[in-house]
């Protein structure tokens, strides 16, 4: 099953299934929490995010990162216009990439 959470009428305009569709309504220090609720009753696997750097994106990161969820990142890509890009965990300066050696990439 798949589960959307959601912040504004936009989010939940944009996704075709109501019934599986979590609004959050609470504030930003609320997030946290009802995450991780959800996390827990929902039995999540994965995690999807577009962007990882914004707040509530970086409280799922954690919380995943606590769970041991997979972490599927998209991005506006590095190559733009047009391009988008995914990586598992994070994308950018959370990008496993960043913790691979300069010379080890160079011999890939």
């Amino acid at each position: 099953m798949v589960w959307r959470c959601g912040f504004n009428a936009g989010d939940e305009f944009f996704w075709s299934d109501p019934k599986s569709f979590i609004r959050h309504q609470g504030s930003v220090d609320d997030w946290p929490d009802h995450l991780a609720a959800i996390l827990d009753d929902k039995g999540v696997t994965d995690i999807v995010l577009y962007g990882d750097v914004r707040p509530i994106h970086a409280t799922a990161r954690r919380l995943a990162a606590a769970r041991g969820l997979r972490v599927h990142v998209f991005e506006e890509g590095y190559l733009r216009p047009y391009w988008v890009s995914y990586e598992r965990q994070g994308s950018n300066g959370n990008s496993v990439l960043m913790r691979i050696p300069l010379a080890q990439m160079r011999a890939a």
